[in-house]
């Protein structure tokens, strides 16, 4: 897959511009835990995230013990910082699922804090995305489904995504669903709700 491999042994300033030159259009940049280490992959105009890996258990990037949630498209978190998202998953996959780590993939990688802007891009998936999607939810102990309601006409992604974990034999999970059956976004739950089974049977 095209990707553009960034390392971060260490936590670093979150502040300033994305270096790529690509605004996602938010602001909210969160400092990283001192014992946090991250990798990502890019395309190479940093238009497109492949992946996010976040560890806390000492272990190098790559290494088995961590989980995969799989979001709706990325925004502002890269190697430095997390955004408000991603935050949180990181949040839950360290304190109360137990994950020595956690692998952020998108049902879309282009990267936009607001999702009517994915309506505008020839290729909001990304040509490297199914392929991020396949390796890292078959190493993962843990896949979470986590990406919403797709905008408009892209809705039938999450039927795609689906179809993807469905062929590795993912057991997927979710933190609730919407009216569509769609995996709902943890952005808007309560930090300690349970975990379900997804799909609903």
């Amino acid at each position: 897959m095209p990707e553009n491999v960034r390392n971060n042994p260490q936590a670093q300033d979150p502040g300033g511009h994305d270096p790529g030159g690509h605004d996602p259009g938010g602001k909210v940049r969160l400092r990283l835990a001192g014992d946090v280490v991250s990798a990502v992959a890019f395309s190479a105009c940093r238009r497109w995230r492949w992946w996010l890996e976040r560890r806390w258990d000492g272990r190098p990037i790559g290494s088995p013990g961590v989980m995969a949630a799989i979001g709706l498209n990325p925004s502002t978190a890269d190697e430095a910082a997390d955004d408000p998202t991603v935050a949180g998953i990181m949040w839950r996959a360290r304190h109360l699922w137990g994950a020595g780590g956690c692998v952020m993939l998108n049902a879309f990688a282009y990267r936009a804090t607001d999702k009517a802007r994915l309506l505008a891009v020839e290729d909001p998936v990304g040509e490297g995305n199914d392929a991020a999607i396949r390796h890292h939810a078959a190493r993962a102990e843990l896949v979470l489904a986590a990406w919403g309601r797709p905008p408009g006409a892209l809705a039938g992604r999450g039927a795609a995504v689906a179809a993807i974990l469905a062929a590795l034999g993912a057991r997927a999970k979710c933190l609730g669903v919407n009216a569509d059956g769609s995996p709902r976004h943890p952005l808007y739950i309560r930090r300690d709700a349970p975990l379900r089974d997804w799909p609903v049977a």
